[in-house]
């Protein structure tokens, strides 16, 4: 098995940025602030998935959070969307869904 996992955020002025996960794991350790996001909010999107070639599948499991920034840009509070109030639009869930799988389709499709 072949996990794979991806890491978005959408912004409050509706872009989405991806994340290597060493810079994932950075930020939620606090060694690696995002200014950028200082005191703010924003929708984070984790993409995981395994590519089962034998069986032609491949498994997709998504999880999402509020996350929040202090003064400094360093991640200070993740809440899951029902508990902060705040949503992740089906179509932001989508995207981030299509854009993680768009490279592991396309091989796919080209072995095929």
């Amino acid at each position: 098995m072949n996990m794979r996992v991806r890491h978005f955020i959408f912004t409050n002025d509706g872009r989405m940025e991806e994340f290597t996960e060493q810079d994932a794991s950075s930020v939620a350790v606090g060694s690696m602030p995002l200014p950028e996001f200082a005191d703010s909010s924003v929708r984070y999107i984790q993409v995981a998935y395994d590519n089962e070639r034998e069986q032609g599948q491949i498994r997709v499991r998504t999880s999402g959070a509020i996350v929040s920034f202090d003064d400094d840009g360093h991640l200070c509070r993740a809440q899951t969307p029902d508990k902060s109030g705040e949503t992740i639009s089906r179509f932001e869930h989508d995207a981030c869904v299509q854009f993680a799988l768009k490279d592991e389709l396309r091989e796919h499709y080209r072995e095929n």
